[in-house]
């Protein structure tokens, strides 16, 4: 699609235009931008630039008689090129630091209390991603001998994620034994990303079995069955504020509303929507019909990153009708995604 060029004039009256109707949520008039407009300038004037900006198709007209309302395409003009600069208050700000990076130590907390953060000071619906398996690091293994022969297999990484699978072992082994498999396995494999444990293991069982006595070759088999079940395990996903866009949707919308919640029940589709944003700088903006997903596409989606020492690990961002304060909902996932990472860094170091 071409790049639009405006002149200052209308710019300002598409930027009139979009902030009325985020506020309002009703068509703007001519005379309504003629009377906020910094310059003498009659409804006549801008209803000619209304019609342009329609023309181009940045605003459409719902009604004949109505006034117009911005497009996808308006709305996409209005974030990168129109949308003014704003921070969020210093209060929301010490809110923010110690809710997270004062708060839980465990990962799960953190990110839920992300994702309650991101609904209660958006309004909109929160969403925050934990970390993806291949960037997790591991930190240590533990074997826990349950009744019988059943043996509870955990992984923990550095940032705090607990993974678990029960494995039926052919003989019962003791708790000491199976402690000296887990400690050997932390030794040989903490530090690592899932991808490079499932490299070292390969490596280890390919040595010769005369280094390894038969209980640390059976840690060996373990650890290679305990992380290749991990390729299964799906990042956990924590959404906050349903009622935020319910309180938001009119009668017409419901059925919407239904078609977004049961896609939010395959918690895998909005895995693969946010890590979109993994490869990214940044803030990311997702308009109306920009989203891959059907159901979203009358909402929009701002998302960032948050990152576990050097890289990304994870995603985070507000999910709301297109007509949200795109300049609030922006400083606020970046100053959350920010808080993340530094909340991360601090447990892992």
């Amino acid at each position: 699609m071409p790049e639009i060029q405006l002149d200052k004039r209308a710019r300002s009256i598409l930027k009139a235009v979009v902030s009325s109707f985020i506020h309002s949520g009703q068509p703007v008039g001519s005379r309504t931008i003629a009377r906020a407009y910094r310059e003498p300038l009659s409804p006549a004037s801008v209803r000619n630039v209304m019609a342009d900006l329609e023309g181009l198709g940045l605003l459409c007209q719902p009604h004949t008689s109505a006034g117009r309302v911005p497009t996808d395409r308006g709305y996409r003009y209005y974030v990168d090129s129109l949308l003014p600069a704003q921070r969020i208050s210093s209060s929301e700000e010490r809110v923010i630091r110690e809710t997270l990076q004062e708060g839980p130590e465990d990962l799960a907390g953190l990110l839920e209390r992300a994702s309650l953060l991101l609904s209660r000071l958006s309004r909109n619906l929160g969403i925050v991603v934990a970390p993806v398996l291949s960037q997790t690091i591991l930190k240590h293994v533990e074997f826990l001998r349950l009744s019988g022969r059943r043996v509870l297999t955990l992984f923990v990484s550095k940032s705090g994620a607990l993974h678990n699978r029960i494995v039926q072992l052919e003989e019962e082994i003791s708790q000491a034994e199976l402690t000296r498999m887990g400690n050997f396995l932390s030794t040989h494999l903490g530090g690592k990303t899932l991808p490079q444990v499932r490299k070292e293991l390969l490596h280890l069982m390919s040595e010769d079995t005369a280094l390894y006595d038969r209980l640390l070759q059976r840690a060996l088999s373990l650890g290679a069955w305990m992380f290749a079940q991990s390729e299964d395990l799906q990042s956990g996903v924590y959404i906050e504020g349903a009622s935020n866009l319910l309180d938001r949707a009119g009668t017409q919308d419901l059925e919407h509303m239904r078609d977004l919640f049961r896609a939010f029940e395959d918690k895998h589709r909005i895995v693969q929507l946010l890590n979109q944003c993994l490869t990214s700088d940044g803030v990311q903006v997702v308009i109306g019909s920009e989203n891959s997903e059907p159901e979203l596409r009358p909402m929009s989606l701002v998302m960032a990153n948050y990152s576990n020492e050097e890289n990304p690990v994870g995603a985070l961002g507000v999910l709301g009708p297109m007509r949200m304060e795109y300049a609030r909902a922006v400083s606020l996932v970046d100053a959350i995604a920010r808080a993340c990472t530094e909340a991360l860094r601090e447990r892992t170091n």
